[in-house]
């Protein structure tokens, strides 16, 4: 390696074609890299400095005394163990001295948020009579309001198991924005995941909340049995489509082609995740799939008032822009407005913008954000 005042160059040793050389950039505070090759040339090195011969006859004498037939891939293995759990020992005197400051964390998170909850749960160890930790659950201020200004009425769950020593679990707590984003509420640190608890305690707290489920992991459990583009195609176009009528058209399709795929599909709780069963709240959509349309001539005839009778192809549809209601359920579901209501407001020469729902305003947006989080000390 040469180094200079304004300038280095590191070359790797015995030929090898790895190099980096930068210098300053002349009146400039930067430093700039202007070749960098980021490849060894040359064989992998075995050589350990620090475990020589003489320091593994030294740590294994014993051992091989009582064991002469003690192979040299057991020392590898037990070498091996011996880094493992000094690691190991390391990430646990860690984790525990963290632990232990988590009573200062909630004073510094109360001082910094007063208007939200930071709470943990402690036992007793009976034995020792030391506190144990259980439980902590973290909600900001900032994130409460930003869900209640800007996000659509629906929390997702979801949960993690956290992979240290200790275990448990992660469970966080989301919701959707005026741009399909997730939008982070609250978090929560358990022993373990319960789904049973978890429902239990949602059912109590909000007993008249509606419940969905993700087309998506419903899919991912359903194609292990009925797999191919065909059975993808029914699947999508059964939870896609917003009208009873559509649905039991693809639904017979499905049953024609597999009555098994048929059964195991109707056996799931299909107000759930098929569109054509949800209510109109929360305003949630999500494209899950792309679906590629031609454009199709549209003729509509002014019923009475702000009421339209729509003919698309052979299909016939309603829209009343007074009551914002589609006959297709599209609109009513997703409060975005389609091609039929489209050409309906288009007719009557208003304001497409009118009949949009607030949630997709760029100032409700920006107001969901606007709450920053806090710095803490620590």
């Amino acid at each position: 390696m040469k180094s200079e005042m304004k300038k280095i160059d590191a070359r790797c040793e015995n030929g090898c074609i790895w190099r980096l050389y930068g210098s300053m950039i002349q009146n400039e505070a930067t430093f700039f890299i202007k070749i960098c090759v980021n490849t060894h040339s040359y064989y992998r090195s075995f050589r350990n400095r620090q475990i020589t011969s003489e320091w593994i006859a030294h740590e294994f004498l014993e051992k091989i005394i009582l064991v002469p037939e003690f192979s040299a891939k057991e020392i590898q293995s037990v070498l091996k163990e011996k880094g493992k759990w000094k690691v190991l020992n390391m990430l646990r005197g860690s984790l525990t001295e963290h632990y232990a400051k988590l009573r200062s964390c909630k004073i510094e998170l109360i001082r910094t948020d007063k208007e939200e909850k930071f709470n943990f749960m402690l036992d007793i160890d009976p034995i020792t009579n030391l506190l144990i930790f259980r439980r902590f659950y973290i909600g900001f201020s900032s994130l409460t309001k930003g869900f209640i200004i800007g996000c659509r009425r629906i929390l997702g769950f979801d949960g993690t198991f956290l992979k240290t020593f200790q275990g448990g679990a992660l469970l966080i707590v989301v919701g959707k924005d005026g741009n399909n984003q997730i939008f982070l509420v609250a978090w929560v640190m358990v022993e373990s995941e319960n789904k049973d608890r978890l429902t239990n305690v949602i059912n109590h707290l909000a007993p008249h909340a509606k419940h969905r489920n993700c087309a998506k992991h419903i899919w991912a459990n359903w194609k292990k049995t009925h797999k191919g583009e065909k059975f993808r195609k029914l699947f999508w176009n059964a939870t896609y489509y917003t009208h009873e009528t559509d649905f039991k058209r693809k639904i017979k399709e499905m049953k024609e082609e597999s009555e098994a795929a048929h059964d195991e599909f109707i056996a799931r709780e299909l107000r759930l995740f098929c569109k054509a069963f949800m209510t109109q709240l929360p305003r949630m959509h999500v494209n899950l799939r792309n679906i590629s349309r031609k454009d199709d001539v549209i003729c509509l005839r002014c019923a009475v008032g702000d009421t339209f009778e729509i003919s698309d192809r052979d299909d016939m549809f309603v829209v009343d822009l007074n009551k914002t209601l589609y006959s297709c359920r599209e609109w009513d579901l997703i409060d975005i407005l389609s091609k039929h209501t489209c050409a309906c407001i288009n007719y009557m020469r208003q304001d497409p913008i009118m009949y949009v729902d607030n949630f997709y305003y760029k100032k409700i947006y920006i107001a969901t954000y606007e709450n920053a989080l806090i710095s803490i000390i620590g």
